[in-house]
């Protein structure tokens, strides 16, 4: 145990490095080291834990066609008539699956095409789920909502797979680069 507390003490490094320094010069039980560094409230206090990642969020069941759907960007693809990216909406109830062609990502251009393709074709819906992109988490997109009269979600940061039923549904993620398309 003095063993450990002259290393530990030092710099309260985490379980590996004081099993590392430890296990490099003397022969001591690697469980008891490892047990000892756990319970070191020093290292409790000042250790940031960077794995720790945000749970992912469940959403509702949706009981009505076209009022919860879902968009994203997907791209850039090879330019075919000036257009590189793609704004992609489903309807979470009924799956309908709009691929917008987008000449830029920028936020002017997402809105206004997500206006004309989607809302002046099937109306207004009443959530949208985003991912965390720049463009939808605009203040000019937020406002479109309000103007409209839609809320805007996010989906939980780092977790690509919270848009899962939209990328997943897209067979377009792992088009060829050499595909045009019209």
């Amino acid at each position: 145990m003095r063993i450990f507390q002259k290393f530990h003490i030092l710099a309260h490094p985490g379980v590996k490095s004081t099993v590392k320094q430890i296990s490099s010069r003397f022969w001591l039980s690697l469980k008891d080291i490892t047990q000892w560094t756990k319970s070191c409230i020093h290292c409790h206090k000042n250790k940031i834990n960077r794995h720790t990642r945000a749970q992912i969020a469940t959403f509702k069941e949706v009981d009505d066609r076209l009022s919860v759907i879902h968009i994203d960007i997907i791209g850039p693809f090879p330019t075919s008539k000036g257009k590189t990216y793609f704004l992609t909406c489903i309807d979470r109830f009924t799956r309908w699956i709009e691929v917008i062609p987008l000449a830029n990502v920028m936020t002017e251009t997402v809105a206004r095409e997500f206006y004309d393709h989607w809302i002046s074709h099937f109306g207004m819906p009443y959530r949208v789920i985003i991912d965390q992109g720049s463009q939808f988490r605009s203040e000019l997109f937020k406002n479109n909502g309000v103007i409209c009269g839609f809320k805007v979600c996010t989906t939980t940061s780092y977790h690509h797979n919270a848009m899962g039923k939209l990328k997943g549904s897209i067979g377009l993620k792992g088009c060829d680069q050499s595909t045009q398309f019209y």
